[in-house]
């Protein structure tokens, strides 16, 4: 694999904490050639005075595009979390045609479509009913499905059954590390669905059980690691999606702590020093910037 028509994405949860701007020069400085973005966030940049235009504008200037809105919860029933605050609800109750407006309007090529229902409150063919409806409005976006462990969809096995049994174009899976090896999904089914179905990837590494005193959120949203500094067996991961020639939209997604407060220069080094050493090892390169520092 080349890097020809390769995806190398800045996930907004490894730069959360920075300005739009600075989140632009992160990904700029890392390597990424595209940003995600989520409607919470993109609310957020309009209330302090930005326009979408600008916002564009400012990506265009940097070489970063705006590819992925993520995530969308209210495609599927019943989709409000267990114990939802009133910001998680928030966070991801947008609904489906003002997430689909937004999509539009910033260009984005695809969307995340995850199941924030609590286990069991959705029989798995509804699921399916949902996502083949959501497929059918999105016409012209790749619907990325994500299963979240802690949630109504979740493992590898329950998101491909959906994804298979829907069988759209435009419908695929975004595989996450961390949900990959929390859940226990399986390498084996893994490597039995086909490369194209597999739309996108986030990497990072993390602990195998949440540490004692953490919290589920903390766990999840705070307690990840740049890959090699975890326990996962990532590169077992790794080698399937690279042989499996699955890579070609990818980028490193580390909820982490230890990157709140680095700036967009030190954001890069952590990326140059854990993610591309092993996606080059396996032979994924990217059209990294040469003004990179």
């Amino acid at each position: 694999m080349n890097g020809v028509g390769r995806q190398s994405v800045m996930w907004e949860g490894t730069c959360r904490h920075l300005s739009f701007a600075d989140q632009l020069v992160a990904a700029r400085l890392s390597g990424c050639d595209v940003m995600s973005i989520t409607p919470a966030t993109y609310a957020e940049h309009l209330d302090r005075g930005l326009t979408t235009a600008e916002m564009r504008l400012m990506a265009d200037d940097e070489g970063v595009r705006l590819t992925h809105l993520d995530p969308l919860a209210t495609w599927a029933p019943a989709w409000r979390p267990p114990d939802a605050t009133d910001d998680m609800v928030s966070a991801l109750g947008t609904p489906v045609d003002g997430f689909l407006d937004i999509a539009e309007t910033l260009g984005c090529e695809s969307i995340t479509a995850i199941c924030s229902f609590s286990s069991g409150a959705v029989p798995l063919d509804e699921v399916t009913e949902a996502f083949t409806r959501l497929c059918e409005r999105a016409r012209g976006l790749r619907v990325d499905l994500e299963f979240i462990p802690i949630w109504g969809l979740p493992d590898l096995e329950s998101a491909w059954q959906v994804v298979k049994d829907a069988d759209q174009t435009n419908g695929g899976l975004l595989i996450d590390f961390w949900h990959f090896y929390r859940s226990h999904s399986s390498l084996s089914l893994l490597r039995s669905i086909p490369a194209e179905k597999i739309h996108s990837v986030q990497a990072c590494d993390a602990a195998l059980a949440r540490r004692r005193g953490r919290s589920e959120w903390q766990d999840l949203l705070e307690d990840r690691t740049p890959l090699g500094q975890g326990q996962f067996p990532f590169g077992e991961l790794l080698d399937a999606l690279a042989q499996m020639d699955a890579l070609s939209v990818a980028g490193p997604e580390y909820f982490s702590r230890e990157m709140v407060g680095l700036t967009p220069a030190e954001v890069a080094r952590v990326i140059d020093e854990t993610y591309w050493p092993q996606l080059e090892s396996r032979g994924v390169t990217s059209a990294r910037s040469t003004g990179r520092k």
